[in-house]
């Protein structure tokens, strides 16, 4: 199981700006989509799906597990994968499983299938996770233990 990793969710479009000219600098590049954003995004959804598929929620989601044209199959990012179409509209499918099934009445945008992927949309996949590892640890404190001598109610007799 993967460890959470602290999402990253404060890019603006300077950040952007600034990756495109300095391509060659890979430290410090938020404005830059890469391998490692790829994988804590994924992480991060999968870890929050899980936490909630043990608390009863079932979420439909996928994960990565997708074979390259060297024959190699991947189920986590590598620097040297590119990010087909296919695969970002498997990571909007998974956060939208998270917004409309979860996260409901919190305003998030939902993202159909698109050609197009901007940073916004990327901070939303991040903060989707935080607020959701925030929603989860919040309602597993409210959780009443059963076999306690009231089993979260009222004391009937």
């Amino acid at each position: 199981m993967m460890a959470w990793i602290t999402p990253v969710f404060d890019r603006i479009v300077e950040d952007t700006e600034s990756a495109r000219i300095n391509q060659g600098n890979a430290e410090n590049n938020k404005g830059a989509l890469n391998y490692q954003d790829l994988n804590r995004i994924e992480g991060n959804h999968k870890e929050l799906m899980k936490w909630l598929a043990s608390s009863g929620y079932y979420l439909p989601r996928s994960y990565r597990d997708y074979k390259e044209f060297n024959g190699k199959t991947y189920t986590d990012w590598q620097e040297e994968n590119i990010p087909w179409l296919s695969e970002i509209n498997r990571i909007r499918a998974n956060y939208t499983a998270l917004v409309r099934l979860f996260l409901v009445g919190l305003d998030l945008p939902v993202f159909a299938e698109s050609d197009y992927l901007d940073w916004q949309e990327v901070n939303d996949w991040e903060r989707v996770a935080a607020v959701g590892k925030e929603m989860t640890e919040n309602m597993k404190q409210e959780y009443i233990p059963c076999g306690t001598i009231n089993s979260g109610g009222e004391r009937l007799l």
